[in-house]
């Protein structure tokens, strides 16, 4: 017959073999509930961990670069209050 596909000797209709690769696929991809969470739990210890080592890496970088350029603490508070003297200016008009 035209609609029968033969593997191995065995006869099967076309519409099974058609069925099933999309069977297959989805039996890979749909996991139990409990391993989703447990990976999306996973990614999100490697979220927070990876967003504390960014904060510490920048944190470096901005220390060293004080460093470098010979920026103090006391510049920065000078730099912050004029900064919120210019604010208020604009804020009470």
């Amino acid at each position: 017959m035209a609609d029968e596909l033969h593997i191995h000797g065995v006869p099967i209709p076309y519409k099974i073999y058609m069925m099933t690769p999309t069977l297959i696929q989805r039996r890979c991809v749909i996991k139990p509930y409990d391993e989703l969470k447990a990976e999306m739990e996973t990614i999100w210890q490697q979220m927070a961990e990876a967003k504390k080592s960014e904060r510490t890496n920048a944190l470096k970088e901005v220390k060293s670069l004080c460093k470098e350029f010979g920026f103090t603490v006391g510049i920065a508070k000078d730099a912050l209050v004029a900064g919120r003297k210019k604010q208020r200016r604009f804020l009470s008009k």
